[in-house]
């Protein structure tokens, strides 16, 4: 044999020998869990309520997760940073990890000037802040209690973290695995370098200043002086990649001042988390290490929740995904697609004022109409192509390039989430061709607005017949008939009654949720109806139960479903967020929460030609204190309001609506109004 077949024999034997011993290999999650077993005693991540904090438009990998109790990793698979208290015998008494939930607050901070806001953590024994100044570069300000031992513990495990093969000391500055640097006030010492597990380690003290090893549980202790505000900076060793998105600041275009602080916090909140969840300019549907993929429909909510919350530029940018791709999604091409996507096209064209945006995207605007008018008069069934990632356990899916069967009485019958919830697919497809025909009379266009017009009043009337049917109805009828569709506005009365035994079924006498929401997004869109039915008190009731059920309580996150929804696996290769319940953050809740608060301070009523509500899920008790509302961006124009002394001010820019005050201030309550062209 020759010399070059012997190399390519040994070649090929290496390839499947390595391929193999990986696939033998147990994942980071069961080496974890594995350790946890053996040593029940030592300290371990709390995996709970996990969010993303993470320069908007980093890479999946590049994202960071803070956990309550403030344990922090920089990105996926890198390492953790804990504190522990320790007693005045050196041993340890609890860590962040493990300090009660009723004993941590945390909050956002915004800081004049920088991008994003800061995550503060309280606890009886210290208040940690983390910051983010550039992408992946992290600063930690501790301040211990001035009776409190603090250390800062790094490790493998943390809520994202990884193997840690090698740690280098020098003066004030850790080198893990030669890709993080980690440099440190003169008030943080370096207390202890060595191997996790080995005994006495929590309390260990040694002069060691490097460590290496080949199964990963490195670990280093860093002690800190009570009392003393001091300082931990971390920035990975290479230079970030770059993103495409272009942003100015991750705040909502807003200003508040409410009664209730909650209400401002949460909007604030939700508004950071969609942006830290982009990656690029994309948007995913929630924790972007479970769902590394964009998805249409959770990413039409995020398009429209950001623009309306001030951030327009960016959504725009995340609009062009949507003008581009008729089809993305976990699930393959699903019918409710082409209206969706129209609905944040539209949202976006109407808000950004932009005639340029509008020229760009009006092809793309047609082709999707074609579609919805085709798949509304299709005698057979379509299948389209599927674009992107597939969730695995669907790959092989018989239907998972169907997108409709043939029409019927009028009816899209259409794919989605593997089902036939044909009134929420002809609701999003009407919702669609609505904001088309907008779109086309901005472009100089009025023989298509009026036929895609005529095509939507076509699917609301065999939507309405359809209504009472209850082969027809599902939970996603209820979360599409009002908000965001407006479809229903002729079937008002049946609709409610039908949302009246939705909302039985689901909540006691007291309004409390028999049993908690699973998908929080269906409950939070229930709500949403609510409003346009003028019940603001349904709607609070869902808005109050969100407040004090959250993933990560001060930082206004929550959950979809019971266990790793539609996953791609990552997670198995992470030391970190071992057993999760949920997926959190889920940023098509998070959208739909925005959006609800948002029009409970001003929404447009689509019963009423060019009528603006002002204030219609204002709680009665607010009107005991004076508000201001500036900045909300609607299709009418931007609004401002002021309630001052009992009088209601509203300030329209850039339009000419009526507005109305809402039920809390009285149906005929008079409003000044004044309306700017800028």
């Amino acid at each position: 044999m020759s010399s070059l077949r012997i190399l390519a024999s040994l070649s090929i034997f290496l390839i499947a020998t390595s391929v193999a011993f990986a696939a033998d290999m147990p994942s980071e999650r069961t080496v974890v869990k594995e350790a946890m077993a053996l040593r029940p005693a030592d300290p371990w991540p709390r995996g709970t309520g996990h969010v993303v904090y993470a320069w908007p438009g980093s890479n999946e990998p590049d994202k960071g997760y803070e956990e309550p109790g403030g344990s922090l990793s920089p990105a996926v698979g890198s390492f953790g940073i804990s504190f522990w208290v320790l007693g005045s015998d050196g041993k340890l008494l609890c860590t962040g990890d493990s300090i009660p939930l009723d004993k941590v607050s945390q909050r956002f901070v915004s800081v004049p000037g920088r991008g994003l806001p800061e995550i503060v953590v309280e606890t009886p024994y210290y208040t940690a802040t983390w910051s983010l100044k550039k992408p992946g570069g992290y600063i930690l300000h501790l301040r211990p209690k001035p009776d409190a031992r603090i250390v800062i513990a790094l490790r493998s495990v943390g809520p994202a973290g990884g193997s840690i093969d090698s740690i280098r000391g020098r003066a004030h500055r850790l080198i893990i695995n030669a890709n993080w640097n980690l440099h440190f006030s003169a008030q943080v010492r370096l207390r202890a370098i060595g191997h996790e597990g080995d005994s006495g380690w929590t309390t260990l003290v040694n002069n060691k200043m490097e460590w290496h090893g080949d199964d990963g549980w490195g670990f280093a202790l860093l002690t800190t002086i009570p009392g003393v505000d001091q300082a931990v900076f971390i920035e990975p060793a290479g230079s970030a990649r770059p993103s495409r998105l272009r942003f100015e600041s991750m705040a909502p275009a807003l200003h508040l001042q409410l009664p209730d602080s909650r209400f401002k916090a949460s909007l604030d909140a939700q508004t950071a988390h969609l942006m830290m969840g982009l990656v690029d300019d994309e948007t995913r549907p929630g924790d972007p290490t479970n769902y590394p993929l964009p998805w249409l429909r959770d990413g039409a909510y995020v398009v429209v929740a950001l623009a309306r919350a001030g951030q327009v530029d960016v959504a725009k940018q995340l609009a062009l995904y949507f003008v581009d791709h008729d089809f993305f999604g976990g699930f393959g091409p699903e019918a409710d697609a082409p209206g969706l996507s129209l609905w944040a096209i539209g949202e976006v064209s109407v808000l950004a004022r932009d005639r340029a945006f509008d020229t760009s995207v009006w092809t793309s605007v047609q082709r999707k109409v074609q579609f919805i008018e085709r798949m509304r008069h299709t005698t057979a069934p379509i299948y389209e192509k599927p674009y992107g990632p597939i969730v695995p356990i669907y790959t092989k899916n018989a239907e998972l390039g169907l997108v409709v069967d043939a029409a019927r009485d009028g009816l899209i019958i259409g794919r989605m989430d593997w089902g036939r919830p044909l009134l929420f697919v002809n609701a999003v497809s009407y919702v669609g061709l609505t904001q088309a025909a907008g779109l086309a009379d901005r472009t100089g266009h009025p023989r298509e607005a009026k036929e895609w017009r005529d095509e939507a009043s076509s699917i609301q009337a065999a939507w309405e017949a359809s209504l009472p049917t209850k082969e027809h109805q599902n939970e996603r009828t209820f979360i599409s008939s009002l908000w965001p569709t407006w479809v229903g506005t002729n079937s008002i009365e049946t609709f409610t009654e039908l949302l009246q035994q939705r909302w039985d079924s689901l909540h006691n006498a007291s309004g409390a949720y028999l049993t908690p929401p699973v998908w929080t997004y269906f409950d939070i869109a229930d709500a949403h109806q609510w409003l346009m039915l003028n019940r603001q008190d349904r709607a609070w009731q869902t808005l109050d139960s969100f407040f004090d059920h959250q993933s990560a309580t001060g930082l206004y996150t929550w959950w979809e479903g019971t266990g790793e929804e539609n996953n791609f696996g990552r997670w198995e290769h992470v030391r970190g967020w071992i057993d999760p319940k949920s997926v959190t953050p889920h940023y098509w809740t998070a959208a739909e929460v925005l959006l609800l608060q948002l029009d409970m301070l001003a929404y447009v009523d689509k019963t009423r030609a060019s009528t603006v509500v002002i204030g219609a899920g204002i709680p009665a008790e607010w009107r005991k204190s004076d508000m201001e509302v500036r900045g909300l961006q609607t299709e009418l124009g931007v609004v401002d309001w002021t309630w001052h002394r009992g009088k209601l001010t509203a300030v329209v820019h850039h339009g000419h609506p009526k507005v109305v005050a809402g039920n809390t201030f009285g149906q005929t309550a008079p409003v000044e109004v004044i309306y700017l062209e800028l």
